[in-house]
């Protein structure tokens, strides 16, 4: 009995041999069935399986005898894997500052590049290249080659490199002189000048007024309208900070003569003008206004008759302002304000239901002011008290946009950091004589501006404002 066999034993192992010969022969003929299977891509070119080693390890030929190796198959069934034949030729600028174009693809891991100073890096990967982290690490030479390029801004403006330190440190110059520092590659080459731009600037072409609005804080500097020579020597200066200028800041600037110039040359120069008016000038300069093409915006202050005893009837007052909206209507925006909230709004039913048949309802009432016309809104708010040295000190926590989206440039050149300082009592420079670019330097601009970083007021009349307290 100890010599028996055991035949279950045999039995066994022969079963599992035969097992997995089948199995063998099973993906063998699997394979086989694969080989050969051609499929659209949505790349727009037929691909067909030239070799099937798994699931997640396929070549394919396309139709242009384009190989793609190492692929998986549902990309293939989803169409998914492109011709990298298509990918030859494409350009994209690298973080140091160069352009590189793909002139062979040999795969997602294996390609080469030809940066446009002629030399050639190989075998990288394609996903470097869309982050555009392919380097070509010969810094001084393509150093020397970025200085003296020069470039027409965004603003309008021609800029020249004339320090290139690294793609993240360059200085540029401007037609006008002003010369910008540390500056990046990228925002040049886009023509985004690298300034820090501003939402608006106000340039106060007069500070003479026709009327004597109980809101309105009005000034005791000396009463000028800006020359024509003296606002067409600002307007360089301002051109690359911003693309809005405001014709306000005190007075009202439907007062000037020259206004109809001053619009022209605002709008040879790039900017994009808007005009706060009280209303009361608005049939006198209509034309004027109609066919300003640099014209962006009017705002009419209809709180304005209230505050004020005027000779024209209320009736006549508000006809000529809805006159002139009406007029107006799709080729500039209109904004009425009825910003008395608190204060001298006894009227604002009637101005409401003149509104109205001047420009029937319904109207569509948006987060930003109703719009009662194409281009043409309403806008409600509240009475404030102007900032004033003799006003009662309300302690050091404020917030202001001044410096940050905005800056105020009085009619004698003095420059303040917002729209409020109707005395110029934050004097930061006088751009008659400097740049911006040197005012934003200064000690005085540095700790206002890093003063309400920190929402603390770093000015007396900041402090005294209580509109800084709006944005806490």
């Amino acid at each position: 009995m100890s010599n028996s066999i055991d035949l279950t034993s045999w039995f066994t192992d022969s079963s599992e041999e035969k097992t997995e010969k089948n199995r063998e022969k099973d993906r063998a003929q699997f394979l086989e069935q694969k080989l050969g299977v051609t499929k659209m891509m949505n790349c727009g070119l037929k691909a067909t399986v030239i070799a099937y080693r798994n699931n997640a390890d396929i070549d394919v030929q396309f139709e242009n005898n384009v190989i793609v190796t190492n692929k998986r198959w549902v990309h293939f069934c989803n169409g998914q894997i492109k011709c990298p034949q298509k990918r030859v030729g494409i350009t994209k600028t690298m973080k140091c500052g160069l352009k590189a174009t793909v002139i062979a693809y040999r795969g997602c891991r294996d390609i080469d590049v030809r940066f446009e100073n002629g030399n050639i890096v190989s075998h990288k990967q394609r996903e470097n290249f869309k982050r555009g982290s392919i380097t070509y690490t010969d810094r001084n030479d393509y150093c020397k080659t970025r200085v003296g390029i020069t470039k027409t801004m965004l603003c309008g403006l021609k800029a020249t490199i004339i320090v290139y330190r690294n793609c993240r440190d360059i200085d540029i110059q401007f037609e006008n002189n002003v010369i910008v520092t540390h500056k990046t590659w990228y925002a040049f080459e886009k023509g985004s000048d690298g300034m820090k731009r501003l939402r608006k600037i106000y340039l106060e072409i007069s500070n003479v007024c026709n009327l004597h609005c109980t809101f309105c804080p009005g000034t005791r500097r000396e009463k000028q309208f800006m020359t024509v020579e003296a606002f067409s020597s600002l307007l360089p200066k301002l051109r690359p900070w911003t693309d809005y200028l405001y014709f306000h800041l005190m007075g009202e600037p439907l007062c000037h003569p020259e206004l109809a110039e001053f619009l022209r040359l605002a709008g040879e120069a790039g900017f994009k003008v808007i005009l706060t008016t009280n209303g009361t000038l608005l049939e006198e300069k209509r034309e004027i206004l109609l066919n300003a093409p640099a014209l962006h915006k009017v705002n009419i202050s209809l709180h304005a008759f209230e505050a004020n005893d005027l000779s024209v009837p209320f009736e006549t007052y508000h006809s000529r302002c809805f006159s002139f909206g009406q007029a107006a209507e799709g080729k500039f925006l209109v904004v009425y304000r009825l910003w008395n909230g608190g204060g001298a709004e006894q009227r604002n039913p009637e101005i409401l239901s003149a509104m109205e048949r001047a420009f029937p309802a319904p109207w569509d009432v948006q987060p930003r002011g109703t719009q009662i016309a194409q281009r043409v809104y309403l806008e409600y708010g509240d009475k404030f008290d102007w900032p004033d040295l003799s006003a009662p000190d309300g302690g050091e926590r404020a917030f202001c946009h001044g410096l940050r989206d905005q800056v105020g440039v009085l009619c004698d050149g003095t420059v303040v950091p917002c729209c409020l300082d109707h005395e110029g009592d934050i004097a930061l420079g006088n751009l008659f004589e400097t740049t911006l670019e040197e005012i934003w330097e200064t000690p005085r601009a540095k700790s206002i501006y890093q003063g309400f970083a920190r929402k603390k007021a770093a000015e007396e009349l900041c402090r005294k404002c209580g509109y800084a307290r709006r944005f806490l």
